[in-house]
C-alpha cells in the first residue's frame, strides 16, 4: 500500500517536472526556475 503511494507521488513529480520545464523553457526561463517565475 505504502509502496503505491510513493509511487503515485513520484509520478505526479514526474508529471509536474516535466510541465515546468515545457512551461519553463517556453517563457524563455530555465526549467528549475519555472517554480519560481510562475506564481510570481
Amino acid at each position: 500500500m505504502s509502496n503505491a503511494e510513493d509511487f503515485k507521488i513520484d509520478f505526479l513529480w514526474i508529471i509536474l517536472i516535466a510541465l515546468i520545464f515545457i512551461f519553463g523553457t517556453g517563457r524563455g526561463t530555465p526549467g528549475p526556475a519555472a517554480p519560481i517565475v510562475i506564481p510570481g
